[in-house]
């Protein structure tokens, strides 16, 4: 059995980009997308589909999530979390890079944020801010159901 940090079950996981993977990069966002909007309060003042411009290589690979600007989840690992939390608001998110004409479609759920670290009730996936960093937490049933469907472009890594 892993214990966690006060030496109860380990619960809870933290995501990150895996290093080494070719991967989209997001360009001018910051025009298009208001992050301070992206929470449970303010997400319907955004567009229900929102348009990115991207810039990507050829061997670059669509991972099953992206973490800058923001999350955004593949549209398979998106089914996987609504599973688990039927009702998480998201937004879809189309990315596209004229000059290689590719594109992928991706959805930025969101998330709930984890307030002084505290987990109070069953949040399968939500973000803490620790030391000025934004984390992004997923439940442990969570995780093994989307590494049981071959979720990849994403590191786990023990919170």
């Amino acid at each position: 059995q892993i214990s966690g940090r006060r030496g109860d079950t380990l619960k809870y996981f933290v995501l990150e980009k895996q290093e080494g993977n070719g991967i989209p990069e997001i360009v001018n966002w910051y025009e298009k997308l208001d992050v301070r909007r992206i929470n449970r309060q303010q997400h319907r003042e955004l567009p229900r589909i929102i348009m990115l411009d991207i810039k990507i290589w050829k061997e670059d690979i669509f991972p099953d999530m992206l973490f800058h600007p923001v999350l955004l989840v593949s549209q398979e690992a998106m089914a996987v979390i609504k599973m688990y939390d039927a009702e998480m608001p998201y937004h879809t998110v189309v990315l596209m890079d004229v000059d290689q004409t590719r594109s992928g479609v991706y959805c930025l759920p969101v998330l709930e944020e984890i307030r002084d670290g505290e987990i109070t009730e069953n949040i399968p996936l939500g973000f803490i801010t620790e030391r000025g960093c934004k984390k992004i937490l997923v439940e442990r049933d969570l995780l093994e159901s989307l590494l049981y469907r071959g979720m990849t472009g994403v590191s786990v890594k023990v919170w």
